[in-house]
């Protein structure tokens, strides 16, 4: 305020004033897991999986969604779970999902996108492997043709061989018209000194022509 006298003195208490401004700081995120991390199924099977979903940042996270190009039935928006339209912090979203006939080992990824309050989206992948296993087994008995005397015994030797990329359980050998030949081999690996068991075996008295077969049963 200035003086009635016209001089430069002023006059009263100096005058002020302030204003505040609060700037927030936010830590969006967002985390997404696949699990199991590894499987194996048999060709033309089916993978399954599990997908979790959390908000593991400080907002509320919306318009969550999941991508999944290897596996349709993963990919999930707020149209398919409602939950997913907005995610408190700590909220978390489960669901199972499947591929099926599957033929080829393949890793597949997940990938979550979601909207915090402000700034650009934030986004999670997380990758599951599924190998396919194809299951194989054969049987030879040879030999092919053998002609013996009348009384006489048939001798046989039977190979059993695991064809297949897995291991093979339960592995047993029939043979309806030579019981001797009838055999609980157990267990074959997939490696070359457990793959494969050779083993003899007789029929006797044989008094009369036969055709006989050796059949072999496993569980993969």
């Amino acid at each position: 305020a200035q003086p009635v006298d016209g001089s430069d003195t002023p006059i009263g208490d100096p005058v002020k004033d302030d204003d505040d401004s609060k700037v927030d700081v936010i830590n969006p995120a967002i985390t997404i897991e696949k699990t199991p991390e590894t499987q194996s199924i048999s060709s033309s099977g089916t993978a399954s999986f599990t997908i979790k979903v959390k908000n593991t940042g400080d907002v509320t996270m919306t318009d969550v969604s999941v991508s999944d190009p290897l596996t349709g039935s993963c990919a999930k928006t707020k149209a398919d779970i409602p939950a997913l339209a907005s995610m408190a912090p700590a909220a978390e979203v489960t669901y199972d999902c499947t591929r099926t006939g599957v033929t080829a080992s393949f890793v597949n990824e997940a990938t979550v996108t979601a909207k915090p309050p402000v700034g650009t989206p934030v986004t999670a992948s997380d990758t599951a492997a599924v190998t396919v296993t194809t299951p194989g087994l054969s049987i030879t008995k040879k030999p092919d043709v053998q002609t013996i005397h009348k009384g006489g015994s048939a001798s046989f030797t039977i190979t059993v061989t695991n064809t297949g990329s897995v291991d093979l359980t339960d592995v047993a050998v029939v043979d309806e018209n030579s019981p001797g030949c009838a055999k609980t081999i157990g267990t074959l690996g997939i490696t070359d000194d457990t793959k494969t068991q050779t083993y003899t075996c007789t029929h006797s008295p044989v008094n009369a022509p036969f055709d006989n077969t050796a059949t072999v049963n496993a569980k993969a």
